[in-house]
């Protein structure tokens, strides 16, 4: 039995009657709502798709993207998604052929006069899924493999121009005396030649300036200039440990035209800005025993790249060049990945590992309109939303980098045309979850929030991974550098240095003392499996944040601390009630199985400067060890919203900006009713105390 329904198979597309994937995902097929969509917008009529489609429909020009409101992204992405579908859909005629149209580029007075036609290769002892997008594309502008693998080292210019020319569809000459700039084409073919490169490369670099005699003079000139401000870019982009400029573009960049890798620098782009005509792709990572590392020209053999084995680079290729994209960041291709067979190679990957892993988020997160690409099941794989794939700790929804790998316009690679048999498909988590996950990095960065998101996803290469991933969504103007070896305290003590006063301040409030510093949760204590909660505002809108109350950072040898440097000073401004006493101390039932908490009640014994409070605060700690007993004095630490407090031990003074300060051990925080907490002046912040954490 089919498992599409009747009126599914090969579905009409008609200027009123539009299919909408992201609703067919959530369980509704077909919807009639394009008819308030202007023309420009609406599907094409009759029942066959022009070969031009991607360009009318599919894609969208840079120009076009700029001026669009973020609603009218959101309906352009899924007008893209709807399209893409269709593609799939009726990508094999109803005799069984493949529709050739659906995957042609057409030739035009400024192309070669005939096409490549790209196939994948058959590989000995593989077996590849048949996916529609995967299988043909047609186009003058791709290069064949056998073309783009063609060696330089042994052709004579005018033979390398020859080359060229054929490629372009061009008649340029060496001798051409409308081209005055001939002797620096010489001297640029040449450049190649020396340089023994192939076909591919010279093409990556020189496609872009091609038609211009003039930017062809310049082209060498140009290069060295932006090969310069590239390498300028990224060292000015590291100062000490840190990372203090997160907006760096990627490394290299996968040039799908010419199937060649090629350096950033190269697109051209000022200040490092990435293009749109730059896309991004995102996948989940099979377990190894399912991948296979292959050496390819692509990436002129720098490195091994890992696949799974049921795809191939030549496959990913013209699937996403039958999705529209010209450049793309592919990390197994444009992420120097590993090669323990050489010792020179590793120590390169290390020293750019530094930089390029904390800020790979910057490729997919720098724009609204940035397109990426999600292989949910895999590179390249087909599209699998069943229950089970679901659970695996490498499916896309559970690793943790693709938390920062995600956007609005997102478009799913490895689609085929049966994959939502509804026997066993589940649109509607798929949709929750790439809603919850959209929610989560799109809006204003809640640490608490995103911890918990880090937390439930379970693949990552390396648990430190999961610190710099946070690092990121965080927006933090300074991160710390990669280093896969570096335990994760250590680089959590580091980004939490890199925080926002907000950020830390929320950390304050973790509810029980951190197992390192007392103020704030250790790594193992924020991602343990049923973590202690952080206390929030119970009210619907919190009280303003002033510069003073956030949590400030000094590192201990700064000039402002003093003459002793015990540590480094977390510290801000806060109503700080002295004289205060435990009443009671309640300590949990010992012989209870379930994990208990020892309660608090905390009274002044005096009317404070500030106000007073109104019977006693009272406090839990989860854990049966406790020093406190009745009648041991602490104080109480209002953290900037009445109703959040903290009780401490008072452990000493230190000067901070020139001003005393006291230094609290934090031993429970609490949230207490507004009622209770009298504050009897209207000028309040004139009563507060500088306090340093420990």
């Amino acid at each position: 039995m089919s498992s599409k329904p009747k009126d599914a198979q090969r579905p009409k597309i008609t200027s009123s009657r539009t299919f909408k994937f992201d609703r067919f995902l959530r369980g509704i097929q077909l919807t009639e709502s394009s008819d308030s969509l202007p023309e420009s917008r609406k599907l094409p009529q009759g029942g066959t798709w022009g070969p031009l489609v991607e360009s009318l429909l599919l894609i969208r020009g840079a120009a076009s993207l700029a001026g669009l409101s973020s609603a009218e992204l959101q309906e352009d992405a899924e007008l893209r998604r709807t399209n893409l579908w269709y593609k799939v859909h009726q990508a094999r005629k109803s005799d069984g052929r493949w529709d050739r149209d659906l995957f042609t580029v057409p030739l035009t007075s400024l192309t070669r006069p005939t096409a490549y036609r790209l196939r994948p290769r058959e590989e000995s002892g593989l077996k590849f899924p048949d996916i529609p997008l995967q299988l043909l594309h047609v186009s003058p502008y791709s290069l064949p493999s056998e073309v783009a693998d063609r060696s330089c080292k042994n052709l004579s210019v005018a033979q390398l121009l020859d080359e060229l020319n054929d490629i372009f569809g061009t008649r340029r000459g060496l001798q051409d005396t409308a081209d005055l700039e001939s002797g620096s084409l010489r001297a640029c073919l040449q450049d190649f030649i020396d340089d023994e490169c192939n076909i591919g490369l010279v093409h990556g670099y020189l496609r872009r300036v091609w038609p211009s005699n003039r930017n062809l003079a310049s082209f060498r000139e140009r290069m060295n200039t932006w090969k310069a401000k590239d390498l300028e870019l990224r060292r000015r982009a590291i100062d000490s440990d840190r990372v203090v400029n997160p907006k760096i573009p990627p490394r290299r960049i996968w040039d799908l035209y010419s199937n060649r890798v090629l350096p950033f620098y190269a697109l051209g782009s000022d200040e490092g800005e990435i293009p749109a005509n730059v896309w991004a792709v995102s996948h989940s990572w099979l377990p190894k025993e399912h991948r296979r590392y292959v050496r390819t020209p692509i990436n002129s053999y720098e490195w091994p790249v890992p696949l799974p084995y049921a795809t191939a680079l030549d496959r990913v290729r013209i699937e996403l060049l039958n999705m529209g994209a010209e450049y793309v960041f592919l990390d197994i291709l444009c992420l120097r990945q590993q090669d323990l067979d050489s010792p020179a190679h590793e120590l390169q990957r290390r020293k750019e590992w530094r930089i390029d892993v904390p800020t790979i988020g910057h490729v997919y997160r720098h724009s609204p309109s940035q397109t990426t690409i999600i292989y949910p099941n895999g590179l390249g794989l087909p599209v699998d939303i069943s229950d089970q794939v679901f659970n695996s700790a490498l499916h896309w929804f559970n690793r943790v980098w693709t938390l920062q790998e995600v956007n609005t316009r997102w478009l799913l690679g490895g689609l085929w045309p049966a994959f939502y048999d509804k026997r066993k498909a589940n649109g509607e988590r798929f949709s929750r979850l790439l809603s919850e996950t959209l929610k989560i990095v799109d809006e204003k960065p809640d640490i608490v929030t995103l911890l918990a998101a880090i937390r439930a996803r379970t693949g990552c290469a390396y648990e430190v991974d999961r610190v710099h991933a946070l690092g990121y969504l965080l927006q933090c103007p300074r991160l710390p550098l990669y280093y896969q070896d570096m335990g994760t305290e250590d680089a959590w003590s580091l980004l939490i240095e890199d925080l926002t006063g907000a950020h830390r301040l929320d950390l304050l409030c973790y509810s029980t003392p951190g197992t390192i510093d007392a103020w704030r949760p250790s790594w193992a204590q924020a991602m343990a499996h049923n973590p202690f909660p952080f206390i929030r505002q119970a009210r619907g809108s919190p009280s303003p944040l002033f510069p003073q109350h956030v949590l400030d950072y000094r590192n201990r040898y700064a000039p402002d601390l003093g003459y002793t440097h015990p540590s480094d000073v977390y510290f801000h401004r806060a109503i700080v009630a002295y004289d205060c006493r435990v009443e009671t101390v309640k300590l949990p039932n010992q012989n209870s199985t379930r994990k208990g908490q020892t309660n608090f009640k905390v009274s002044l014994r005096a009317a404070q400067s500030w106000g007073t409070i109104d019977g006693p605060l009272e406090f839990s700690l989860p854990g049966l060890k406790s020093t406190l007993h009745a009648s041991s004095e602490v104080v109480l630490v209002r953290i900037v919203d009445p109703e959040i407090w903290m009780m401490g031990e008072l452990t000493g003074r230190r000067r901070v900006g020139g001003e005393l300060a006291v230094v609290v051990r934090k031993i429970a925080i609490a949230s207490v009713p507004l009622e209770q907490v009298y504050l009897g002046h209207t000028d309040i912040n004139s009563h507060e105390t500088c306090v340093v954490y420990v």
